[in-house]
């Protein structure tokens, strides 16, 4: 396929492949791959492309990070860092989320591992990791070559009434389903997905939407068309912060546009906000993050 300024990526291969590693060779990342990894974060697509952004690479600085990035302030001692900086506007960090989950796929594609963290004081890592400027940090990965994990059952959890066991190789975190993820008209109306009857390319980048990471695999977004439109819904979780939640989200919308611009050139591209029509009946709760007409 060919995405991101004539980039050929596989996108669908990359999201299935995608694994939040946490624990990382002492080795370290050559100066090649991150030149590859600069020259493609360049060509990245954006929901906000007017929106100012650096990445910036911090290799040796994972003791600086412990106590002010991470969950519960775990860095993971990586052997490099990649900081995502951003100007401020509403959006920036759907915007954030959408390029880094790109990045992150670049970097599965360069045989790298990584995971995010979450930014628990911003102003706090950019001086630890040596960083100036006026951008504020949008969104951090520890970046490495993982090591191997062994097999290990997961659970993955469509609804707290639907649990389902498997087991799998590697560390792979538990996602909602497709069909749970995806309403049609209404909130809470549930796609049968039939063949012939269902847009396989809508499809396939729901499929894609479902893998995305989201803070402790939460996934509280849910996506519903209405019409001609794909609308993505949020509710705010008292587990999640703002910042990772709104990271989350961008993270969803690269995974559905990557994939679905694949078999629709002419695709159209996300907006952000939006009103919810009467009909769409949506929880009190939920609100339209995001938007995306679809023919």
């Amino acid at each position: 396929m060919k995405a991101n300024g004539g980039v050929t990526m596989d996108y669908e291969k990359l999201i299935e492949q995608r694994q939040s590693l946490r624990s990382f060779e002492r080795k370290e990342v050559p100066a090649a791959a991150l030149a590859d990894l600069q020259t493609y974060f360049a060509k990245t697509e954006r929901i906000l492309p007017e929106l100012g952004l650096e990445l910036h690479c911090a290799a040796g600085s994972g003791t600086g990070l412990e106590g002010i990035a991470g969950y519960g302030g775990n860095a993971f001692s990586a052997p490099l860092y990649l900081l995502l900086l951003s100007e401020e506007k509403e959006g920036w960090l759907e915007n954030a989320g959408f390029v880094g989950e790109q990045l992150f796929l670049k970097l599965i594609e360069l045989g790298l591992s990584a995971c995010w963290l979450t930014l628990t004081d911003g102003a706090a890592t950019k001086r630890a990791l040596g960083i100036e400027g006026d951008k504020k940090a949008a969104a951090l990965f520890a970046v490495g070559y993982g090591k191997a994990e062994r097999a290990e059952t997961r659970l993955d959890i469509d609804t707290p009434a639907n649990v389902k066991v498997d087991t799998r190789a590697g560390h792979i975190a538990p996602k909602i389903s497709e069909q749970a993820l995806f309403y049609e008209e209404r909130f809470g109306q549930e796609s049968e997905f039939i063949e012939d009857q269902f847009d396989p390319f809508l499809d396939k980048a729901l499929y894609a939407a479902s893998l995305a990471p989201s803070f402790l695999n939460r996934q509280n977004y849910r996506y519903l068309q209405s019409g001609r439109t794909l609308y993505l819904l949020d509710a705010a979780d008292a587990k999640t912060c703002e910042e990772d939640r709104c990271l989350s989200l961008g993270a969803t919308m690269a995974n559905f546009w990557l994939v679905y611009s694949k078999y629709n050139a002419n695709a159209y591209r996300w907006e952000l906000g939006g009103t919810a029509e009467p009909e769409m009946q949506l929880p009190a709760d939920y609100s339209i993050a995001a938007q995306l007409r679809l023919f």
